[in-house]
């Protein structure tokens, strides 16, 4: 008979593949969207709240933007979210380029008094980033969760 040990590591053998066969089902499950965006929840700072939001799009670019928070605000903030012919984001608001490695994000958002390194992971309907401001040196963790839009791609003006 075999030992409650070698029972064991035969277990043990014949679990891992499975188990790298799920978390890799998992991984792409866990893909960036581009048909939306992603928000913070409410941050208290200065005496009123805020959110962040971030959209990415499938040629690399980046968005940032900080503003008010609730659906209003998501409604409203869709325009800002556009980006001209030449791909530009409308002014005042930051922007950068991306790169995805696994479930990796990490990105940097430029205005033109500096700049704001993120740095996280993907999951199926947010993202857990880091943050560092080169401008203010604040540092944050927060989870963003992703918002599809509800309404046309390109909205009138």
């Amino acid at each position: 008979t075999m030992s409650v040990r070698a029972h064991l590591l035969l277990k043990l053998v014949l679990l891992l593949p499975c188990l790298g066969l799920h978390n890799s089902a998992n991984a792409a499950r866990a893909s960036l969207q581009y048909n939306g965006f992603y928000v913070t929840s409410p941050v208290l700072s200065d005496g009123s709240y805020y959110c962040e939001y971030l959209r990415f799009y499938p040629d690399g670019a980046a968005i940032s933007v900080s503003s008010e928070c609730g659906a209003v605000a998501r409604r409203a903030i869709n325009r800002w979210f556009h980006r001209d012919k030449s791909g530009n984001p409308p002014e005042n608001v930051s922007d950068g380029q991306f790169g995805i490695s696994g479930n990796h994000l990490n990105f940097r958002s430029r205005l033109k008094d500096g700049e704001v390194i993120y740095w996280g992971k993907i999951r199926q309907r947010s993202l857990r980033m880091h943050s560092l401001s080169r401008i203010t040196g604040y540092r944050d963790f927060a989870t963003y969760r992703f918002y599809p839009y509800a309404e046309p791609e390109n909205p009138r003006e």
